[in-house]
């Protein structure tokens, strides 16, 4: 049973590592849809670069990367 509190332990130790682990990797999702549809630049929403059902599309990925990025900034500061 002790082995079993002690790896519960180190997976709660590690929470905030893992949260911004998880924000960072979120971060980086963003910066690839900025480089593989607006030449590295910001995501402009309102751009008629693409049909609006590509747009739809990247401002889902947006919101969810954005939604992980705030959630996991939370645990962290919870847990850390």
């Amino acid at each position: 049973m002790g082995s079993a509190t002690n790896d519960l332990s180190v997976v709660y130790l590690k929470t905030p590592e893992r949260a911004l682990e998880q924000a960072y990797q979120a971060v980086l999702n963003i910066q690839a849809i900025e480089r593989q549809y607006f030449d590295g630049n910001d995501i402009d929403l309102t751009s008629t670069r693409y049909p609006s059902n590509v747009m739809a599309c990247l401002q889902t990925d947006l919101e969810r990367y954005l939604n992980k990025v705030v959630l996991q900034k939370l645990k962290q500061q919870v847990v850390g």
